[in-house]
């Protein structure tokens, strides 16, 4: 039906994930606040200039945060697998229902868990990252992620006309907040709810009645190219 998803510890790229976003703002949302809340040490870091010291900086932190706590990220991982596995053909029928049983794209699928709180997701590769600590939102971040792998690929293929890459972007974050907050999804991913980011409310409401109009992602990704900007 779909991809089987693996679920891996990766200290190198949360390393290159907290030197990504330890000073990045996007739609709405302070990445480098929400590290520094779970990681405070990490605000003398935040402010070194060097950037060869900054990065030697982080990887120590990272470096001693894993050895520290690798019993618990492990079990933490495992945990978060498993809520998965109870989740995931129910996903996949879902999904493939809404992009009409088009073939998923090739890709590693490797889901790996992550000391901060970012989830960023690489669609060439096809992985994304996991914060540690949400237990709860944990189905519904993996749900986010894997929407987009199968929607960039779907858009990508039936819309021949360019788009921009911020506008791809944005119509994908608007499509999942619309999708997963659908009761068929929300069985998924519940007891959580997908707020999506707080500059992109603006296109929700009218997106969503779209959406529950159509019900047909080819007719709604039209609707959404001409709104979004």
């Amino acid at each position: 039906m779909g991809p089987i998803l693996k679920f891996k510890l990766n200290i190198n790229l949360d390393q290159q994930t907290v030197w990504n976003f330890l000073d990045l703002k996007c739609a709405g949302i302070d990445f480098g606040k929400g590290i520094i809340s779970d990681h405070p040490l990490l605000k003398n870091v935040q402010k070194i200039s060097s950037i060869a010291n900054k990065k030697k900086a982080i990887s120590q932190y990272v470096t001693q945060f894993y050895k520290l706590n690798q019993s618990k990220l492990r079990n933490r991982l495992n945990f978060i697998k498993k809520e998965w596995k109870k989740v995931e053909q129910n996903f996949l029928r879902q999904t493939n229902t809404i992009f009409n049983n088009q073939s998923w794209p090739k890709g590693k699928y490797i889901c790996y868990l992550s000391i901060f709180n970012c989830n960023p997701r690489f669609i060439k590769n096809k992985t994304f990252q996991v914060f540690y600590k949400n237990k709860k939102e944990a189905k519904r971040i993996i749900s986010h992620e894997l929407l987009h792998f199968i929607f960039y690929d779907y858009l990508n293929k039936k819309i021949k006309i360019k788009i921009l890459e911020n506008k791809k972007w944005v119509i994908s974050e608007v499509f999942n907040t619309i999708i997963l907050n659908q009761k068929n999804f929300q069985k998924i991913i519940s007891p959580v709810k997908e707020l999506g980011y707080p500059e992109h409310k603006k296109y929700f409401k009218v997106l969503t009645k779209e959406w529950t109009k159509c019900k047909d992602i080819e007719m709604w990704l039209k609707k959404a190219i001409k709104l979004v900007p």
